[in-house]
Parts: C-alpha cells; sequence; structure tokens
C-alpha cells in the first residue's frame, strides 16, 4: 500500500474508534417536546407598542405571553391592553414576570407583587418566571431565589408555573431541584434545542428574538409550545389572600440604620418582633441586624395616617419624585435617602414610598407650618381653617401652588421633547394639551416664584445646544476608535495569512520528510 492509502485507513480506523467510544461513554438525553402537537406563540411587551392581535391571530398564532410586570413595582405600560385584545382575539394567554431579586425576601415580594398585578386575569398557560440576570449571584443563591419565587406564586395563585431560560443557563446555573417544574427554553440559530443534561423535554422552545409577525410593527419573539404549556383549563387568577385585619394594615420596606434593634423597629411601627422575622425569612437571630438591611413591616393604619413620623405613598402613573417631593412638603433628596433610590428619575406605578413627614401631632403641623390633610365626610374648607388656625384663602393659595407645581413637572417631558422633534408642529398638535398645560403651569409658577425656580426656553435651548456638542465629542472619539478597529483588523488579517503560509510550509516540508 502506498502512503496515502495507509492514512486514509488510519484516519477511517480513528474516527470509527472514536464514535464508538463517545456513544458509549457519554450520556444520551432525548430533549424533544413534550408532546407531538405544537402551537405557534409569541411573546410581547411595551417594546412592541401597539398590537393588532387580529392582525396576529389570522398569521397562525395561537399563543401569546404577555409581559404583566418587573422587580417588585414595575407593571408593563401595555400589558392591560395586551391582555384585553388577545383575549378578545381568542389567543391562548400566559403571563410572564421579569425577576430582578438578590434575596429570598426580594423574591418572595416579587412572586407576591407579580401575584397582585394579574389578580383577577383569565389565562390558559402557566405563569413564567424570567429569571435571567443574575448580577454577582452564586449559583446556590440563583436557584434558592428561584425556589422561593416559583413555590410562592404557586402557592399565592393556586396556578401551576414554568421556567423561562436561556439554554447556557439550564445547562450550567439552574439546578436539578428547579427540574421538577417544566422548561420553556430560549435558544436561537438552531434546528432544535441543545441537550442540557437536566430536562429531558420542553414545553416551551423560544427560537428567535427577530421574528416578523403580521400585526407587529418591528421584530418579536418567536416561540413554540407544546401541550406541556397549558393549564388543564382557562382559569381566573384569584386575588391573593388577605388576612382579616389587612385593611387596617400596610406594608411598608424598612431600611436599618446604626444602633437599630428589632424591637425599637417593631415598637415604631406598632408592630412586634416575631411579625417581622416571620415576614422577612432572612433574618436568622433576631438579635443580630446590619445597617443598610431591608425589612418588609406590617404596620397598623395610623402608622399611614400620620401618628409617626412617617407616611407610606403608592406611586401613580405619571407621578414624579420631585412631584411627590412637593406634595408632601419635602425634599427630592429626603425621599432617595430614605428609600435607597438608585435613580430619582425612575419610579414605578404600585411602588411604595416611605415618606418622613415630621408631623407635631399636638397642633397637627410640622416644621415648615404645613400638613397633608386628608379630607372626611362633611368637612368644610372653613371647619378645616379654623381647626388649623389659618385661613381659608391660605388653604386655596397653598394647593393651588401644589397643584400647578405637580402640572408642571407632570407635562414638562412633553414641552422638553417638543424642542428636539423636526416637524415641531405636528407634534404639539398632536400633545396640545400636554403642552398647554406645561405653558399654564410655567407661566402660574413664574408669577409666584424666581425666574431661576422655572428653567426659560432659553436655557433650555442652552442645555440643547450643549447636548449637541457632547453628541459632536462622542461621534469624533467613535469615529476615532471605528478608523483604530479597522486597522487592527488589517493587522490580524495579515497575521493569520501569515500563519496560514508558514503552515502550509511545515506540512509540505513534513510530507517531504516522509
Amino acid at each position: 500500500m502506498n502512503k496515502t492509502h495507509k492514512k486514509t485507513n488510519y484516519i477511517y480506523t480513528f474516527f470509527i474508534m472514536t464514535f464508538t467510544i463517545l456513544s458509549i461513554t457519554l450520556p444520551s438525553f432525548a430533549f424533544g417536546p413534550s408532546s407531538d402537537v405544537i402551537y405557534q406563540g409569541i411573546d410581547v411587551s411595551s417594546w412592541q407598542r401597539t398590537i393588532n392581535f387580529t392582525n396576529v391571530k389570522s398569521s397562525g398564532v395561537d399563543v401569546v405571553y404577555i409581559k404583566s410586570s418587573e422587580g417588585k413595582s414595575y407593571i408593563d405600560p401595555y400589558f392591560e391592553t395586551n391582555y384585553r385584545n388577545a383575549k378578545a382575539n381568542g389567543l391562548k394567554i400566559g403571563f410572564y414576570h421579569y425577576v430582578t431579586a438578590r434575596s429570598t425576601s426580594q423574591a418572595q415580594e416579587q412572586a407576591n407583587f407579580f401575584a397582585k398585578v394579574i389578580a383577577g386575569k383569565e389565562i390558559d398557560c402557566r405563569l413564567a418566571m424570567d429569571f435571567e440576570s443574575f448580577g454577582n449571584l452564586s449559583i446556590s443563591e440563583i436557584n434558592e431565589i428561584s425556589k422561593v419565587f416559583l413555590e410562592t406564586l404557586e402557592n399565592t395563585t393556586k396556578t401551576n408555573v414554568v421556567i423561562y431560560s436561556n439554554a447556557y443557563s439550564a445547562r450550567t446555573i439552574f439546578g436539578y431541584e428547579l427540574t421538577k417544574y417544566p422548561l420553556w427554553v430560549a435558544n436561537y440559530g438552531v434546528r432544535e434545542p441543545g441537550s442540557n443534561g437536566k430536562w429531558n423535554t420542553w414545553v416551551g422552545w423560544q427560537y428567535t428574538s427577530t421574528g416578523n409577525v403580521y400585526g407587529i410593527s418591528g421584530y418579536v419573539d418567536r416561540n413554540q409550545f407544546t401541550n406541556g404549556i397549558f393549564l388543564s383549563s382557562t382559569t381566573p387568577l384569584p386575588t391573593p389572600e388577605t388576612s382579616e385585619n389587612s385593611s387596617t394594615e400596610n406594608t411598608i420596606v424598612y431600611t436599618v440604620k446604626r444602633g437599630d434593634t428589632l424591637s425599637e423597629i417593631a415598637q415604631k411601627f406598632g408592630t412586634t418582633v416575631s411579625s417581622i422575622v416571620s415576614l422577612n425569612p432572612i433574618i436568622k437571630n433576631p438579635n443580630l441586624i446590619y445597617p443598610g438591611q431591608q425589612f418588609t413591616i406590617k404596620t397598623n393604619s395610623d402608622y399611614s395616617t400620620g401618628t409617626t413620623n412617617n407616611t407610606v405613598y403608592v406611586v401613580k402613573r405619571g407621578d414624579t419624585l420631585s412631584q411627590i417631593a412637593v406634595n408632601y412638603n419635602t425634599t427630592v433628596n429626603s425621599l432617595v435617602n430614605l428609600n435607597n433610590i438608585k435613580n430619582p428619575n425612575l419610579i414605578f406605578p404600585g411602588q411604595k414610598i416611605i415618606i418622613s413627614s415630621s408631623y407635631n401631632i399636638s397642633n397637627g403641623q410640622n416644621s415648615c407650618g404645613k400638613i397633608l390633610y386628608k379630607i372626611v365626610y362633611g368637612d368644610t374648607l372653613s371647619q378645616i381653617a379654623l381647626r388649623y388656625n389659618t385661613t381659608v384663602q391660605e388653604i386655596v393659595k397653598l394647593n393651588e401652588q401644589i397643584h400647578y407645581l405637580g402640572q408642571y413637572y407632570a407635562t414638562k417631558p412633553y414641552f422638553t421633547k417638543m424642542l428636539y422633534e423636526k416637524n415641531k408642529a405636528t407634534f404639539h398638535k398632536d400633545h396640545s394639551m400636554e403642552i398647554s398645560r406645561f405653558e399654564e403651569a410655567r407661566k402660574y409658577l413664574k408669577s409666584i416664584y424666581s425666574t431661576e425656580s422655572v428653567p426659560s426656553l432659553q436655557y433650555l435651548y442652552r442645555q440643547r445646544d450643549q447636548l449637541k456638542s457632547d453628541l459632536k465629542k462622542i461621534n469624533t472619539t467613535l469615529h476615532a476608535q471605528w478608523k483604530l478597529e479597522n486597522q487592527l483588523k488589517i493587522v490580524l488579517s495579515n497575521t493569520n495569512s501569515l500563519l496560514k503560509h508558514e503552515n502550509q510550509r511545515f506540512v509540505t516540508r513534513n510530507n517531504s520528510l516522509e
């Protein structure tokens, strides 16, 4: 035999031996769908904005998963609309929640929040946990948070759940103890999901994030679902169970300060140490708490009406932190520090904010001589004025200022956005009400405050010019980086060509020596 035949036989023999060894030693995991019947599906959120579900239905989509919420307070702004319109068009409906928890207590809180958001809705599919951003969490912490979230969600809603995960996390992060829940896996650019060695089947497969569906403008996630994704019947979700005293209780999040003890915190908020411990599994030793820890605390109704130094405000759609600060006669910095708010410009409907009101109970006033009074049935403005040693005119004037300040900050974004629009006339026409309310509020505030308190048009123009200048600098930097990147690509290409050439020479030389 010549060399060529000897080499060919050797390679063939090696391939057969290798294949045989691998087939013997490697475990075989079947990872196909949980049933033969496949349903076409999508998952949507505010990213898709307005959706024509009539067209979506006609395109062959059977199932839609709708994002309802995220974290402990964010509700997707299109959640209600998407649910109503998808249901009206006969689509099978499921909900998912984006988990951001960093502890088991936060996982419990977020599961209960998810349950509260979707309470009363009719669904066809398992409730989905979308936990994919882990931060600095360890694998064991990720799994414990997932376990607590899923268990809490099932117990609260009395509804089955499903884990949404990308293929990598399913294979390397999520543990075997979670395989009692079915898997909805994301795996793009493959003919079928890759085996993970834990789940034997999938009930959902998200195969692309750049799908196109009639009725949706732009990209949308496309999925295949099996019978395993469905509940046994269309189920109205129950309202989370509440105790008999729930009407007289409020839940707050308290951040431990230096010198705090659990008994002092319990006394301050009219509760007990055992109640705080039961609500916060993170507390292993009641005598050992640390500054910066956050506890969920149930307080009685007196706490929220002003018999202590704090009150709790639930954020509504359109609220801003500056507006809330004005309404409660405090400052943005005070709210930020008291609530550990990371971004003052980012608050969500449903979010609970602790407000330090510094009430003096004896006369109903705070240090500034102003209070937030809650009107009860039968009250008149003159009675309220007499009770707090003021005049009707002063009450009207003060609340007028609060009203216009709230109106100013609520509508200012529309005016600012108009400055950057190419077609300002069209934008003004579409948002004439908001812009006119802004101009009305600005005119009023300029009449009672200094001009520095309310930004002028000239100031906004200067701000715009500064932004343009900053953008130009950024573009210049990016262009320089782009040129450098192209130069490096050329160097890399030349290096690879040289190495390829040298390798060929090496092979040719070895063959000649043989």
